[in-house]
């Protein structure tokens, strides 16, 4: 058997404070991951000090995701592959990686995603990211889920799903949150908006992967208290979100960029022993 370590770190572009990143891009890596994800990435904003080598796709379109493999690991590189969204405003790109084990020659595949639903995507092709019947928000939502499960047979999704985790766990809609969706969708249904954030984490689950969580939060106790949620990002939300098949979590952690204001995410960090 063998374990694979994974972080995926929304950056914000480097925005925030692009100096300051650089100078403390230690604390993505500092539980050594074997690969990282990479969400709204810039390559110059961030330094992983010659320990990681820069999976080149080539194609680079405006929605930037990016992966990075640690040199020493005893994963590497045996395929890659990118597609883009068709029902997005903005584009959105999902990157591939297969990797082989030096070891064992066991292959997996993992997706690097940044799922549509961000302030941007309200207006899409299709009339409203949030606006249509049930069955629409899924299509739109899942869009990238359902290639990554049907055609490729991944076996690692990790990055910011733009839906919020807690409301998957809690079945309910933070008030931060809410009031957000109201804003941009005044007209929109509750049910729309719920649907918004639970569809992505409902279709995995149906799908028989699993979900990487920190210990306190757990889908069987829904008392998470408002004090205690362990958010990711600035809105009091959890948009960032691992889910794995075949396997056994080991290790998850959160990577605090928020309090350095380094991003307005928080990373995770998580490594499963795979079966």
């Amino acid at each position: 058997m063998s374990s694979i370590s994974l972080v995926t770190v929304n950056i914000e572009y480097g925005n925030r404070n692009r100096k300051k990143i650089k100078e403390r891009s230690d604390l993505i890596i500092q539980n050594s991951p074997d690969i990282i994800f990479v969400q709204e990435c810039n390559k110059k904003a961030i330094n992983f000090k010659d320990n990681y080598d820069y999976i080149d796709y080539t194609i680079v379109n405006k929605e930037v995701v990016d992966v990075y493999l640690r040199k020493d690991s005893e994963w590497k590189k045996e395929y890659i592959t990118q597609f883009d969204t068709k029902y997005s405003y903005t584009l959105r790109t999902c990157k591939i990686i297969h990797l082989k084990n030096t070891n064992t020659n066991k292959i997996i595949k993992l997706a690097n995603v940044h799922l549509c639903g961000g302030r941007f995507d309200e207006n899409d092709k299709v009339g409203g990211m949030l606006l249509g019947s049930v069955k629409e928000i899924h299509q739109r939502k899942n869009e990238v889920l359902d290639k990554l499960v049907n055609e490729y047979n991944i076996d690692i999704i990790a990055g910011d799903f733009n839906s919020d985790l807690i409301c998957y766990l809690q079945n309910d809609l933070q008030p931060q949150h809410l009031s957000y969706f109201k804003k941009i969708s005044p007209n929109t249904s509750i049910i729309n908006f719920k649907e918004w954030n639970i569809a992505p984490y409902n279709y995995l689950e149906s799908k028989n992967y699993n979900l990487a969580l920190a210990l306190n939060l757990n889908k069987s106790d829904i008392s998470i208290s408002q004090t205690n949620k362990p958010n990711t990002s600035i809105f009091n939300t959890h948009p960032d979100s691992i889910w794995f098949k075949n396997g056994t979590q080991i290790e998850y952690k959160y990577i605090d960029l928020i309090s350095n204001n380094l991003s307005d995410h928080n990373g995770i960090y998580c490594n499963v022993m795979l079966s």
